[in-house]
């Protein structure tokens, strides 16, 4: 099944580097002639386009989910990280409870926090937006592919760093710890965030890139990199181990399992994309022994 994996999830990606570009350069055009005919600006899709793209495709990833913990497809539950019982099974009472918070935590920092890295964003482009929305630059393969590694790395860097920071004794309590409210990790606890852990936490580090770009970034890209960066959250927060997930075939790739140990365990394993910030700084050391331990006693 490890050879499928890599498989699908090789398939996975290069489709997506092969017809990406291609959808994109058949539907751009006709988005700049809707722009234009309802007058709609590239600062309209700055302060609202990009928000509620994500919160759209948030909901489909968050809703996709749904089904499966809904209808516990039987080919997919041999996929379960822990044998834990789910949130809901253990305690349906507090489960509502939590998810109302999450529902609510959510929308409030989409709304809110979102606006405010929008706002910094315009703040330092004189409030123009620094993206592409040229046809003539938008990306072929190489270039996305390029583009999307070195997003990632500056994602994964910055969230490390903001995540140890964050699991630091004097901070936790206060921001932090709302994350971790989570120990049995759930899709929706991808957003569960304290709205200054989700601004510096989460916010920060997946606009570092695009900023950095600036003018060289397209904004089709932009919006796809969104959609990528919620898939991922979602996949690593999802409970499961799906074996062809194409984030899986990256070098130094995170996993699920990696991150459920993180909510598991609330130590090490600080990385978002990649295990090479965590491993250069000896933060994973205990999950790796934690992983031996289990395959010595029979248990993976």
């Amino acid at each position: 099944m490890k050879g499928f994996g890599v498989l699908a999830s090789l398939i996975q990606v290069l489709a997506f580097l092969h017809f990406m570009p291609k959808l994109l350069h058949a539907v751009w055009p006709y988005c700049l002639d809707q722009m234009s005919f309802y007058g709609i600006t590239e600062l309209h899709i700055m302060v609202f386009g990009l928000q509620i793209w994500h919160l759209l495709w948030l909901f489909i990833c968050n809703f996709t989910m749904y089904l499966i913990y809904h209808f516990e497809p039987a080919f997919l539950q041999k996929y379960k990280i822990n044998k834990e019982p789910w949130p809901w099974e253990a305690n349906r009472e507090e489960w509502i409870n939590l998810m109302k918070r999450s529902c609510l935590l959510i929308f409030l920092n989409n709304v809110i926090s979102v606006t405010i890295i929008v706002y910094l964003d315009l703040y330092f482009s004189d409030f123009k937006s620094k993206y592409s929305f040229a046809i003539k630059d938008l990306p072929g393969s190489w270039k996305m592919l390029c583009t999307y590694i070195f997003l990632m790395l500056c994602e994964d860097m910055a969230f490390h760093f903001f995540h140890r920071l964050a699991h630091h004794r004097l901070l936790y309590p206060h921001f932090h710890k709302f994350h971790h409210n989570y120990t049995t990790t759930v899709s929706l606890a991808g957003e569960h965030f304290h709205p200054v852990d989700f601004f510096l936490g989460a916010l920060i580090p997946i606009s570092l890139g695009p900023m950095l770009l600036g003018r060289h970034l397209h904004m089709t890209t932009y919006m796809v990199w969104i959609v990528l960066r919620t898939m991922e959250s979602v996949d690593a927060h999802s409970g499961f181990e799906f074996p062809w997930t194409p984030f899986r075939i990256i070098p130094f790739a995170a996993s699920a399992t990696y991150h459920d140990y993180h909510h598991s365990h609330n130590k090490g394993n600080y990385s978002s994309f990649f295990t090479l910030w965590d491993s250069i700084m000896g933060q994973n050391s205990d999950y790796y022994q934690y992983c031996s331990n289990k395959k010595a006693d029979g248990k993976d």
